[in-house]
């Protein structure tokens, strides 16, 4: 979270991929998933953002985020 913090997204995206990885039960993947988006969406990668709202959705979708999930992919590209 530090690195995603500090709005180094690129560093947090692996961080988060491999946490995801190793932790695939664990109940944050949930937030990690959304994050990755965030991150996405913050380094105007909007292929990158909608790819992961997609995923996010697909995974969760009753997730908490949803709504924000569905935002990304309503915005303009």
């Amino acid at each position: 979270m530090s690195v995603f913090r500090a709005a180094r997204y690129d560093d947090a995206e692996v961080l988060l991929r491999a946490f995801i990885a190793r932790n695939p039960g664990d109940p944050r993947v949930e937030d990690a998933t959304f994050l990755r988006m965030v991150g996405r969406v913050r380094r105007r990668d909007s292929d990158g953002a909608a790819e992961m709202a997609r995923r996010y959705l697909t995974q969760f979708p009753e997730g908490l985020r949803r709504r924000e999930a569905e935002q990304v992919l309503q915005a303009p590209p």
